[in-house]
């Protein structure tokens, strides 16, 4: 991430006060002085929706695959465990075939004029049921700390009461935020089975077996549709897919600010003072994205199936407006300490990367302690 440095800003800036101090008298008013801010309360959110939900991407499609057994209500030939029952020359005219066979007397039942034929081992059935579908939607704290700069001058005095212009210079540096976590899953199901498909003969009696029927016949013709046929489930699979979506958030702030400081001074060496401002804030803000589709198998065991990265930043600068309230503590004549706590409003930036927006509020509170020097 690029970074502004707004530190050597504040060093220019001590230097030139130092400089400048042979220039002043002793009674200028002006002031300056500067150390750490800490700053709390920032929020960052993120929202949209993924790759895999966008693209449409899935580990497997729904589908259905009869092993050799063909279809239950069309024309094909067929093989079974114990026979078979094919198409024959004419059978698209008058839908019965003699080119068919079995091998086990049992198969015929002469009381219900039936031949029942068995197979269909390897037929499988996979189904794809959604499990999650939903968006991004996370909100989380930022937190910081940094350098704050202050100078003033006193353009005004009655009795305890004082008022100064002032400004200053503030940076956040290496504000960061992580996020992971999941928008789409779903589960892949496999189940193998087995079939039993009966045929009506309508007083056809079957030759003995083995029997096995030709292309061209003649021979006894029996429908090749079967009249009825049940399924029975075998043994089958289960595994989830499910996206990673993960995300990491860098930020730098810096602010340039102008304001008023209404002070009271008591008997002590104790100054509280009131400090609205205004401020210019230049946020850089990046985000660096990875998503992954990902099978996870019953054992633990995880398959990648598809990954994407992203890498996006954008800066821009943001109005604000604060208050400022604390206290002066002097140290001999010219050295002083301020202790002081702040809330400012800030506009909100946001960076776009892949299929999900960053949005960062760097409104916030903050505290700061500085030490400082009057002319």
């Amino acid at each position: 991430m690029k970074r502004h440095q707004l530190w050597m800003v504040v060093l220019v800036a001590v230097v030139l006060s130092f400089a400048l101090k042979d220039a002043l008298s002793a009674d200028s008013g002006w002031w300056w002085s500067v150390g750490p801010v800490y700053r709390a309360e920032m929020d960052v959110e993120y929202s949209g929706s993924s790759y895999v939900q966008e693209q449409g991407v899935h580990a497997a499609a729904s589908s259905s695959v009869d092993s050799g057994v063909g279809p239950a209500d069309g024309y094909a030939d067929r093989t079974y465990q114990d026979g078979f029952v094919n198409m024959d020359v004419a059978t698209l005219n008058d839908a019965l075939t003699w080119y068919w066979g079995y091998a086990n007397p049992a198969q015929y039942n002469a009381a219900a004029d039936t031949l029942s034929f068995h197979g269909g081992n390897g037929g499988s059935r996979v189904t794809r049921t959604t499990t999650m579908d939903e968006t991004v939607d996370v909100k989380d704290d930022m937190e910081g700390a940094g350098v704050r700069a202050e100078f003033g001058r006193k353009v005004y005095v009655k009795g305890q009461m004082s008022l100064d212009v002032c400004g200053g210079v503030q940076g956040i540096w290496n504000l960061e935020n992580s996020q992971s976590g999941s928008t789409y899953s779903e589960t892949i199901t496999s189940r193998r089975y087995t079939v039993d498909d009966v045929y009506a003969l309508e007083g056809v009696i079957p030759p003995p077996v083995p029997y096995e029927g030709t292309y061209n016949g003649p021979g006894p013709l029996i429908p090749n549709i079967p009249t009825s046929r049940q399924q029975q489930g075998g043994g089958g699979s289960s595994v989830t897919a499910e996206n990673d979506i993960h995300i990491d958030t860098e930020a730098d702030l810096e602010s340039l600010w102008l304001g008023a400081r209404a002070s009271w001074k008591g008997n002590g060496p104790l100054v509280i003072f009131l400090q609205p401002f205004v401020s210019f804030n230049y946020l850089d803000l990046s985000a660096k994205r990875t998503e992954q589709f990902n099978k996870v198998y019953a054992d633990g065991s995880v398959k990648t199936l598809n990954e994407w990265k992203d890498d996006e930043s954008e800066s821009e600068w943001l109005l604000g407006a604060g208050v400022s309230v604390g206290g002066r503590v002097s140290l001999n004549k010219d050295w002083f300490v301020d202790l002081s706590m702040m809330y400012e409003n800030v506009e909100e930036g946001d960076v776009d990367v892949g299929p999900n927006t960053v949005t960062m509020d760097p409104s916030g509170y903050s505290v700061s302690l500085q030490i400082g020097r009057g002319f």
